[in-house]
């Protein structure tokens, strides 16, 4: 037998392996509970055809578990030795060859050289491999908590692999990786490797884990605590500890990663302090940094420190690549965090150093909410304020609203007395991203105050000029939310002197971004103001300035789209509002963490305009709340208008229509001091209503209250209302001013259908259905529903008279409630007052389209069960839904109210089958 090293003597060594050797040489048992990895088994299982397995990984990820696992199954079919070492044994051979000799192997005799260690010659390790090879089967053996890191028995292992003929299959349970040649093994096919990410466990692993130990977590909770570990199963062992008979586990979850003290002892024992000085003193002092790239490395740690950096690949750390960055690498969070701490009670003058360092590295590289992330943690606030200002971050507070990033984190944590202009302005920016105007106006004052009292130091200070145009930006942006029209386009006058000042005076500084916003805030103040072309104007070249390619982020950007979007639905082209927008919320997506972005706001109030005028009430109803959800309702008294507008066709279409009178009614009310035109506007808008209602005399009350009696819009409502009085003079009058004047697609939809309306009451129905046929399509591009819809009754006639050009636009009819212009058709001839048709509140779903047209087809409910692959029950709530949103009580209905809302094709073509 061979003997082990260093032992007194025979008998010694046989008392000592009598104690030993079941926990040395047995497989380890499963803990309880025991969570099964049949997807990790299913990985080991490939190492019963290789030589070489390795499952390398830091402490506490189940490596020891899965392995015993595997080898429990494998004992069944193969003879499976294990050997677990102990912390300090440096030498493989003997444990290893005693392990091959209680598994039949002949062995040859081991003995310890003068150095302590032990060596085989090559004949003995020949002699081994010749009797391993003439096993009659294939041997397996687990070496468990080895780290091979001589060279010497690494060549020798490595030797013994490639002459035993494939009949030894040595699986490696190790925190380091072994200096065997791996690359070889690879190419050769010839390893399995199992590393910490592949150890890490899922969330069904997890809750399986909680739950064996009496936890149980929502799913949502789960994850969060999850992904903070990344399925480090000793974390979730600490953290069940943690939550073990907790009144409300799920709240206390969330801390109980961070503040269970188990863990932060368990990674310095287990994990830190058995690094290389070398290492360790890496580990903590590039902790700092998000990201390790090899140029931040070297900036902290030094040239030499790139070799470090390379080797972080398959470490026995908490490390992992980042994706998309070649040669980079970060730090899990727990650990990242406890490295931090670790640091900064060891070293703190150090911690602090390098912060500092990375900071100036992050800001140098343009990286500058990076480096805020640094300047704050060790507290550095005037460097803070003047970096926000400096590298034009004030303009992404006000358009992004990521509440949860590095730049908002750090602006709201500027201390109130410090009262450098840079820090006023920042919480000024701060003040207004979360609607409060008040505060923000008291900090410009402070802010102004300041820099005439006392001159910027030159030390950590932004440039001065740079302030001043930050300051006067941030009051427009304040007045295009809380002042008035006028005020907000005298001080985007000053703002925008400002801004060229700053530009002209500090060489080498520019502020893009406060530009963007300035551009955002003037479209806004002019379309405030009536002047449509100006606003589109403006914004479109503030959108090209913040185009792809320009470096903008991508928050400004998708602010200024979300406000060009609503200008566009306000005007009524529709179409490019939609496309816009979208194009806002994709730029948007992601920074919804903790509030709307104001771009994203304004963007749903677009989608909700879009969405009423082409009469979808539900999803108007749905943007505009989305769109309630931000501090500041998007920034300004234009959406707010715009979202009342919404909210009283919503209304109107749901049978309140004296809910939506009174709405807007208020709403222009409110708007009259600030914004006389928004609140014309408004009133307007109550004077479509009261015509779409029949109150035709009441609309015309609501256009007597318009100051601005040029505006187009307002001449629109007013012909269409003469035109219902039969007051022809006075339709023409409105019609001629219209001529004269710009107007828009919604505009110019109304008046044709109000000179449709003359013509067809003066029995020239030529040209009456001619204003119809261009009405149609000028409307069709848009999907411009509202105009037919609610045009009064002289409109619903007009329709009434021409089914042909209906049959043309089946759009217009597809989601109408009641009587459709198509069936009014059917009264004209006896000169019936023609009902007027209501917006569907709720469109038919996909599928319940799909059951309309089976129901079409006469199929029985059981058949179109069958059809769908979907149970007789479904069907039937779908039947009754489409019932319900057709206002009808029978199939047969049912399908000739589809047909004649063009659902499923040309009602005359199979009217027959629907009798």
């Amino acid at each position: 037998m061979p003997s082990r090293p260093k032992q007194p003597g025979p008998s010694s060594r046989t008392a000592t392996l009598s104690l030993l050797s079941a926990a040395r040489y047995g497989i380890p048992e499963l803990p309880s509970p025991h969570v099964a990895r049949p997807r990790l088994l299913s990985a080991m299982a490939a190492s019963e055809h290789t030589p070489l397995t390795l499952v390398s990984a830091p402490a506490g990820t189940g490596k020891t578990t899965l392995v015993a696992d595997w080898a429990r199954q494998r004992l069944l079919r193969s003879p499976t030795g294990w050997v677990t070492f102990d912390d300090g044994d440096d030498s493989l051979w003997p444990d290893l060859v005693l392990c091959l000799g209680r598994l039949g192997v002949p062995v040859p005799p081991v003995h310890t050289g003068s150095t302590g260690t032990t060596r085989l010659s090559r004949s003995q390790l020949t002699a081994l491999a010749e009797g391993i090879a003439s096993a009659p089967r294939r041997l397996t053996v687990v070496l468990d908590g080895y780290d091979l890191v001589r060279p010497d028995e690494a060549r020798e292992l490595h030797y013994l692999l490639e002459h035993a003929t494939g009949r030894l299959g040595l699986v490696l349970v190790t925190r380091v990786d072994p200096v065997l040649p791996l690359y070889r093994y690879r190419l050769d096919d010839a390893l399995v490797e199992l590393r910490v990410a592949d150890l890490a466990f899922d969330d069904s692993e997890a809750s399986a884990l909680l739950r064996g130990a009496g936890v149980a977590l929502d799913a949502e909770v789960l994850h969060a605590v999850n992904t903070r570990v990344r399925g480090w199963v000793a974390g979730l062992r600490f953290a069940a500890r943690a939550l073990a008979g907790q009144d409300d586990v799920d709240r206390s979850a969330a801390s109980a990663v961070t503040s269970a003290v188990d863990i932060n002892e368990y990674l310095v024992g287990e994990v830190l302090d058995v690094q290389t000085p070398e290492v360790r003193d890496f580990l903590l002092e590039t902790a700092v940094a998000d990201v390790l790239s090899p140029a931040l490395v070297t900036e902290l740690r030094g040239p030499e420190a790139g070799h470090v950096l390379a080797g972080l690949g398959h470490p026995s750390t908490f490390v992992e690549p980042v994706p998309g960055q070649p040669g980079c690498f970060r730090y899990y969070p727990f650990f990242k965090e406890l490295l931090q701490a670790q640091l900064a009670y060891e070293r703190p003058q150090r911690w602090a150093e390098l912060h500092r360092t990375t900071a100036t590295w992050c800001e140098r590289e343009g990286l500058p909410d990076r480096a805020l992330s640094h300047l704050a943690a060790i507290h550095a606030w005037h460097e803070v304020a003047a970096l926000i200002v400096a590298a034009d971050r004030v303009a992404v507070l006000l358009s992004e609203g990521d509440l949860a990033g590095p730049l908002w984190s750090a602006a709201t944590r500027l201390p109130r007395e410090l009262e450098a202009p840079e820090a006023c302005a920042v919480r000024a920016a701060v003040a207004l991203a979360l609607g409060d105007a008040h505060t923000c106006a008291r900090e410009l004052a402070t802010a102004r105050a300041v820099v005439r009292t006392a001159p910027a130091e030159a030390a950590h200070s932004a440039a001065p000029s740079v302030v001043m145009a930050t300051l006067a930006v941030i009051d427009v942006a304040r007045a295009t939310m809380d002042g008035s029209a006028d005020e907000a386009a005298v001080l985007g006058e000053v703002a925008a002197e400002a801004l060229e000042h700053a530009h002209l005076t500090s060489l080498g500084v520019g502020s893009p971004g406060l530009a963007a916003l300035l551009a955002r805030c003037r479209g806004v103040t002019a379309m405030r103001r009536g002047d449509a072309r100006r606003a589109r104007a403006v914004l479109h070249e503030a959108a090209a300035s913040a185009g792809e390619g320009s470096g903008m982020p991508s928050g400004i950007r998708a602010d200024v789209l979300g406000h060009l979007a609503v200008v566009d639905a306000f005007e009524g082209h529709l179409a490019r509002a939609a496309r816009t927008a979208e194009e806002s919320l994709a730029l948007s997506d992601g920074k919804r963490s903790a509030a709307v972005c104001h771009g994203e706001a304004a963007a749903h109030i677009a989608l909700g305009t879009v969405a009423l005028e082409r009469c979808h009430a539900k999803q108007a109803r749905h943007h505009v709340s989305v769109a309630f959800t931000s501090p500041a309702l998007c920034g300004h008294p234009l959406c707010r208008a715009l979202a009342e507008i919404v909210l009283a066709g919503v209304e109107r279409a749901a049978g309140s229509a004296q809910a939506a009178l009174t709405r807007l009614e208020a709403a222009a009310d409110a708007a009259g001091k600030t914004d006389p035109w928004l609140a014309d506007r408004l009133r307007v808008e109550a004077a479509r209503l009261c015509l779409a209602g029949g109150r035709t005399e009441l609309a015309l009350d609501s256009l007597d209250a318009v100051e601005h009696q040029g505006m187009p819009q307002a001449a629109t409502v007013a012909a269409a209302a003469f035109a219902e009085l039969g007051r022809f003079t006075a339709v023409e009058d409105r019609l001629a001013h219209l001529r004269r004047n710009a107007t828009n697609p919604q505009t110019e939809v109304i008046s044709l259908l109000a000179e449709g309306a003359r013509d067809l009451h003066q029995h020239a129905p030529v040209r009456a259905h001619a204003a119809l046929d261009r009405a149609l399509r000028l409307a069709a591009p848009e999907g411009m529903r509202r105009p037919f819809r609610e045009g009064g009754a002289m409109v619903q006639r007009l329709l009434a008279s021409d089914p042909v050009a209906l049959r043309e636009h089946a759009w217009l009819t597809q989601g109408t409630v009641g009587d459709s212009p198509a069936a009014a058709a059917t009264h004209a001839s006896s000169h019936a007052q023609p009902r007027v048709t209501e917006p569907l509140v709720e469109e038919l779903t996909a599928k319940e389209l799909e059951v309309l047209a089976h129901l079409a087809e006469l199929l029985t409910t059981e058949e179109i069960a069958g059809r769908m692959f979907i149970s007789v029950n479904t069907v039937r709530t779908h039947v009754r839904n489409i019932l319900r949103k057709l206002a009808v009580n029978r199939r047969n209905a049912a399908i000739r109210r589809a047909r004649e809302l063009g659902l499923l094709g040309d009602p005359d073509s199979t009217a027959a089958s629907a009798s």
